[in-house]
């Protein structure tokens, strides 16, 4: 079984990027477009936040995503599976198949971050 056949969940990309279009607070509100396309998520570690007097209110998820290869994935972008956002963290990567020298699939970490009114925080 390839690799392509295995990413087969859907998914959206909101790609972002800067604008010169600021907010009342003077914060620059990006620009976003969406794409979509098919993906695989996998969970990786937990982490968690830690507030003040053991208020732990926030945690943070982090998975690795798995997309087919020449999807354009950067490190702003937000990626929605299953109605949950993920924000990309840090570069994605075209994986090559050392065997073959062949592009297999673009990998990358993303994150999810709940509070404890999201349902994800205990």
């Amino acid at each position: 079984m390839t690799v392509s056949a295995l990413i087969n969940r859907t998914c959206q990309i909101v790609h972002r990027s800067s604008t010169s279009t600021e907010d009342h607070y003077g914060n620059v509100i990006p620009s976003e477009t969406t794409t979509s396309t098919v993906c695989e998520l996998q969970g990786a570690a937990l982490r968690v936040g830690a507030e003040p007097n053991n208020y732990n209110d926030l945690s943070k998820t982090k998975w690795t995503i798995y997309l087919p290869v020449g999807t354009n994935l950067e490190s702003a972008d937000v990626v929605i599976v299953d109605n949950e956002e993920y924000e990309v963290d840090g570069d994605v990567w075209e994986v090559r198949n050392p065997r073959t020298g062949v592009l297999s699939h673009v990998e990358g970490a993303v994150v999810k971050v709940s509070g404890a009114f999201d349902g994800g925080a205990s």
